[in-house]
């Protein structure tokens, strides 16, 4: 957001939290159902996978990307 022209701010702001709403509610919606159908083991280690998946697909889309240890 940071990158954007002032003149455009707003509107980055905009797509990011819509971007953010539109993907939040069906991670929700899938990771509930497979909390009540499978149990929350299957839940944590499907959300994982699909963590470690978008981690590796970043690392081929984004040459110079090197993830960091620790926060």
């Amino acid at each position: 957001l940071h990158s954007s022209p002032a003149r455009l701010r707003g509107t980055a702001f905009g797509y990011y939290h819509a971007t953010l709403g539109l993907t939040t509610l069906p991670a929700s919606l899938l990771f509930g159902f497979l909390l009540q159908t499978y149990g929350h083991q299957a839940a944590f280690i499907t959300s994982a996978a699909i963590g470690g998946l978008a981690l590796c697909l970043l690392a081929v889309r984004l040459p110079g990307f090197k993830p960091t240890q620790g926060a």
